[in-house]
């Protein structure tokens, strides 16, 4: 799993258009695509799954995160350099006689001694463009239960490990591990909320929304996660409890156009917010970082709402 065979095997089919496209499939994977797309799915067709998907994302990125900095595999071409990738430095040793050659072996302690101490910080274990792909293309597929859901999902599913590792950017074994977490987190997520009768409730209750408070029990250890991650999802949170409670589920009062209008605000509007500290160059970390991201992204996604609605875009 943690050798680079595969990967050779995948490069010997070297052509542009090939290339091109696995680039393509893969930037799918990005930050801002993802949030894009649920929010999109929020803001424009279900209010209440597009929420159930923004968590669901966030809880599997969060995982994989911690998970990668804790693990610190290293990446493809930090063993093998003849691997091609997209990364712009490369190290100034050849493990390549060094890796595993058993499908079940791991990285030797040889190895792994020579990977953490380099300069270059290429977490590898577990992928996480392939755990938050099969994360949320398989929540969707759950959720909506369409015939297109199950083409695009399981397309994106499979072509994003491939890419990831067309592209010199993973193992077969990182695929794997991001596999699994994508399957257990959007699973047990998924048992969970729909046992909460979160999607039927008219008047939410504790048990209802007991899952959009799960993040708050990760502050006491906001110094090993991702303080904008960490942060971004309880400012959602908390936007969307105040909205449930105050005004109701937000039902979207056009078609078509309209909904693309709605989409757009929301997306717009929630990355300015989650992105600004970045833009002005304000540093964030620790527990402050996650709380000046957790405010910014409970008044981005709350004042979407706000203008959706004073826009006579959505109704309460």
């Amino acid at each position: 799993m943690f050798n680079t065979e595969i990967i050779h095997f995948l490069q010997s089919f070297d052509y542009p258009w090939l290339h091109s496209f696995m680039e393509f499939i893969s930037a799918l994977g990005l930050v801002p695509i993802i949030l894009g797309f649920v929010l999109g799915i929020c803001f424009a067709f279900d209010f209440r799954k597009g929420l159930v998907l923004i968590n669901i994302v966030a809880w599997t990125a969060l995982a994989t995160v911690t998970l990668k900095q804790n693990i610190d595999f290293p990446r493809p071409p930090d063993v093998d350099l003849t691997i091609q990738s997209g990364f712009s430095e490369s190290v100034a040793f050849d493990l390549t006689d060094k890796q595993p050659q058993g499908f079940f072996e791991t990285f030797s302690e040889e190895v792994l001694s020579k990977t953490r101490n380099d300069e270059f910080k290429r977490y590898g274990f577990p992928s996480g463009h392939t755990s938050i792909q099969v994360a949320l293309w398989l929540s969707v597929i759950l959720l909506f239960r369409k015939k297109w859901a199950y083409f695009l999902g399981s397309s994106i599913i499979i072509l994003t490990m491939i890419s990831r590792m067309y592209l010199g950017y993973h193992f077969l074994g990182d695929i794997l591990g991001g596999l699994a977490i994508g399957l257990i987190i959007s699973l047990a997520l998924l048992r969970y909320i729909k046992n909460s009768k979160f999607y039927t409730k008219r008047a939410h209750n504790f048990k209802s929304l007991s899952f959009l408070g799960f993040p708050l029990l990760l502050i006491p250890f906001a110094f090993f996660f991702s303080p904008t991650l960490l942060g971004g999802i309880i400012g959602i949170n908390a936007a969307a409890i105040l909205q449930l409670q105050l005004m109701n589920v937000p039902v979207n009062n056009g078609f078509g156009f309209q909904r693309a209008i709605t989409a757009a605000i929301g997306i717009v509007i929630y990355l300015i917010g989650f992105y600004l500290p970045r833009l002005v160059g304000i540093p964030i970390e620790g527990f402050l970082g996650t709380l000046i991201t957790a405010i910014l992204s409970f008044a981005s996604f709350f004042g979407a709402l706000a203008l959706c609605r004073r826009l006579n875009l959505i109704r309460s």
